[in-house]
């Protein structure tokens, strides 16, 4: 069942997949060109959740060392995937129990990617 989920969300996934490509070497690219060597990038992007944090850490990790500003800086910029979070709960949870159920959480998140705001209804049959 994974595989038929897979095979079926893969191909809306590859421009964002292409996307995060180019982010990715631009933000290795940045941190090379602010003087740090790969493992920094590598074990950011391992451990950040957000990519925008990871750019912004940049800029942290070179001003001189103030942790409670850091802290409040990461939980800001993190805070915003919390409504994402909330918002995919609880649909995804009436869908577990279905036969199709990892095909419908990769439509959900899918089309939430792409719809953001929630203008559009989406239903799953």
């Amino acid at each position: 069942m994974r595989i038929k989920a897979l095979k079926t969300a893969f191909p809306a996934t590859i421009p964002i997949f292409t996307g995060f490509c180019f982010l990715g070497m631009t933000y290795g690219i940045y941190m090379n060109a602010s003087g740090f060597s790969f493992v920094y990038p590598l074990c950011m992007s391992l451990l950040i959740y957000g990519g925008s944090l990871e750019f912004v850490a940049v800029e942290m990790l070179l001003s001189p060392f103030a942790p409670l500003q850091t802290f409040i800086m990461a939980l800001l910029i993190q805070a915003r995937h919390s409504r994402t979070d909330l918002h995919s709960g609880h649909r995804r949870s009436a869908y577990l129990e279905a036969p199709d159920a990892d095909l419908h959480c990769w439509r959900h998140h899918l089309l939430h990617a792409a719809n953001p705001l929630g203008t559009v209804s989406i239903t799953f049959s």
